[in-house]
């Protein structure tokens, strides 16, 4: 350890005394300039794991709440960072540690803000890793961005009895973590009913009301998923939603005349507008189910046509007996 001393104080004295004897052309300003040029400097980086950090964008989903790990490594760099590795073994670098938003739908936090690092002139020094959360507000839109703002302090280090700084404050150093809205499929589907009694040979419109309440423009895939040889069933393949968006679509049911019960599924499923052939993208299918049983309508005029011919033929028949009785007593006369 003396002989640390010794060689350090040996060549800041050829340094300083260099610069005195030329006092005249330099100020002293600039002499101590010379001076903190021997001094070491705190150098920080700042990374993400690249598990969870995937083509430079860390996906979101809104009214969420995501934990990142940072990986912060420490480091002494300058002329005598070996030297002041060993004079300063028994200290720690105090970093302090910050983030910010630079979005109002997006808010940060990091545990912990206080930091401590073993001084060392090795880059692969490795400290404790922080937490950043990060919460993204409901009402954030699908691939927005927006950037988490990191920074870090360091302060200056002073060997024994804090009679020399060793290490000069570091400030200004900053990182980001980027950040990009998911895209969340959501909508409501509501029909005007689920089950009637419909004529059979009459087209019947069934309403089905849609709202896009997720955070991003959609196109709604709508599909028939059964059919039967008694329904006639026409409805548009999609639809188009901005968020919050609402519209209704008509679904025509004609059935023939053999009808009696049929039951109709219908599957509505969201996906992203800019991508919407990208499973990534499209959500969940919403299904409704259906009951349409036949009024009667159909089978009581045929009923009723059955009876008339009936009642005809009946008549007929009594008339052609009477007609043939009164003949045969005109006969007998």
């Amino acid at each position: 350890m003396k002989k640390t001393y010794l060689l350090l104080g040996f060549i800041i004295f050829l340094l300083l005394s260099s610069n005195f004897a030329n006092a005249e052309e330099k100020t002293v300003k600039e002499s101590l300039g010379l001076f903190d040029s021997l001094k070491s400097e705190s150098e920080l980086s700042i990374s993400i794991p690249p598990t969870v950090y995937v083509d430079n964008l860390f996906k979101l989903e809104p009214g969420e709440s995501y934990q990142i790990p940072l990986d912060i490594k420490y480091q002494i760099t300058g002329p005598l960072s070996f030297l002041h590795e060993k004079i300063l073994k028994n200290k720690n670098a105090n970093i302090e540690i910050s983030v910010e938003s630079s979005v109002n739908w997006a808010s940060a936090t990091i545990t912990p803000d206080k930091l401590e690092a073993n001084i060392t002139s090795n880059s692969q020094n490795v400290i404790i890793k922080p937490i950043v959360s990060i919460s993204l507000s409901e009402d954030a839109y699908a691939n927005e961005q927006c950037k988490i703002i990191i920074k870090a302090k360091i302060e200056k280090i002073k060997g024994p009895l804090n009679l020399f700084t060793y290490v000069l404050e570091s400030e200004n150093i900053t990182s980001s973590i980027a950040v990009i809205v998911g895209y969340v499929p959501k909508i409501n589907v509501e029909p005007d009913f689920t089950e009637k009694e419909i004529p059979p040979l009459n087209t019947t419109n069934i309403p089905i009301n849609i709202t896009n309440i997720g955070n991003g423009k959609s196109n709604v895939n709508i599909k028939l998923l059964n059919s039967s040889d008694h329904l006639n069933v026409s409805l548009p393949d999609s639809i188009i939603l901005e968020v919050e968006e609402s519209k209704q679509i008509i679904v025509k049911v004609k059935p023939d005349k053999k009808f009696n019960l049929e039951y109709l599924n219908i599957s509505f499923t969201p996906s992203y507008y800019e991508e919407p052939n990208n499973q990534y993208y499209t959500g969940n299918p919403t299904n409704l189910s259906f009951i349409l049983e036949n009024d009667g309508s159909y089978k009581k005029e045929s009923d009723f046509n059955s009876l008339d011919i009936t009642i005809i033929l009946i008549c007929s028949i009594i008339i052609i007996i009477i007609l043939g009785i009164f003949y045969l007593l005109k006969k007998k006369k």
